[in-house]
C-alpha cells in the first residue's frame, strides 16, 4: 500500500464517493415513484454513512499522523515551522524519483497515442489512466496532510463521536492550527483538485480562527493567472515569503 493509503485513509475512494454524492444532492432527478425529497433523504443518509466509514478508518491514527499532529501542537511556533520545512524536504525526496519515472512513462504513452490511429487508442488510454492514478497516489505533500486534517475535522463534526475516541478529542484545535500555518505563509487549499470539491466546513472554520486571531479586518486579495509551470507560485513565494509548492 502506498504512503497515502497507509497514513491518509480519509482520502481516496471514500472521499471520492462522498463528493460524488454531494454533487448528486444538487442535481436531483425524480425516478418513478420516488420524488426529489425521497432521493435527497437517501443521498444524505449515504453521505452520513460515508462519513462514519471515514471515521472508522481513522479511528486509530497512524504513528506518522500522530507525530505530525504532536509537532503541530508544539507550544513554540518556530519548532512547528522548522518541522514543516524538513518534512516538506523529506516528502519531496521521497516522491521525486518515482514521480519523474511515472511522468516519463505518461509522456511516452501519450506520444504513442498521438502517433497511432483512433482504432488503437482504447488500450493505450487505459494504460494512460492507470499511470495517471499512480501519479496521484505517489504525489504526497504538506497539502495532502492538511487535507487529511480537514477531512478529519469535517467527519468528526458531521458524526456523533464517542468520548472514548481519544485521538480526536482535540479536533477543535485543528482550525487554529490551519489558521496559524496560513498566517505563517503556508497555503490553505480551497479546492481539492483530485475530486473537484471544496470542504466548506473546514475552510469556514479556519477563516473563523483567523478572524479570532486578527480581528474581522478587510482582506486584500491578489490573484496570479498564467499557464502551467510559468512561475506563478515562484513569483508569490519570492515576493511575499510564501510556501506554495512549485512545479
Amino acid at each position: 500500500m502506498n504512503l497515502k493509503g497507509r497514513h491518509l485513509p480519509l482520502q481516496g475512494e471514500l472521499w471520492e464517493n462522498w463528493c460524488r454524492k454531494d454533487k448528486q444532492q444538487y442535481r436531483l432527478h425524480s425516478t418513478g415513484e420516488r420524488n426529489n425529497e425521497m432521493v435527497l433523504s437517501d443521498i444524505r443518509s449515504e453521505k452520513q454513512a460515508i462519513r462514519v466509514g471515514q471515521l472508522n478508518k481513522a479511528f486509530q491514527l497512524s504513528g506518522f499522523m500522530k507525530s505530525f499532529l504532536q509537532c503541530l501542537h508544539q507550544p513554540k511556533e518556530n519548532k512547528s515551522l522548522y518541522m514543516l520545512q524538513w518534512l516538506h524536504t523529506f516528502l519531496e525526496e521521497y516522491t521525486t524519483g518515482t514521480h519523474a519515472k511515472l511522468q516519463e512513462k505518461y509522456h511516452s504513452i501519450w506520444t504513442e497515442i498521438q502517433a497511432k490511429p483512433k482504432s488503437e487508442h482504447k488500450e493505450l488510454v487505459k494504460k494512460l489512466e492507470k499511470v495517471s492514478e499512480e501519479i496521484i497516489a505517489m504525489s504526497v505533500g504538506l497539502q495532502h496532510l492538511m487535507r487529511e486534517l480537514g477531512q478529519l475535522y469535517e467527519a468528526v463534526k458531521s458524526v456523533a463521536v464517542s468520548e472514548d475516541f481519544t485521538d480526536i478529542q482535540w479536533v477543535d484545535t485543528l482550525p487554529r492550527i490551519g489558521a496559524e500555518l496560513l498566517m505563517a505563509g503556508y497555503p490553505l487549499e480551497l479546492m481539492d483538485g483530485d475530486v473537484a470539491h471544496m470542504p466548506l466546513d473546514w475552510i469556514r472554520a479556519v477563516f473563523d480562527a483567523v478572524i479570532h486571531k486578527l480581528g474581522d479586518k478587510g482582506v486584500f486579495v491578489l490573484s496570479v493567472l498564467g499557464v502551467h509551470s510559468s512561475g506563478k507560485s515562484t513569483l508569490l513565494n519570492t515576493m511575499f515569503g510564501l510556501q506554495f509548492p512549485v512545479s
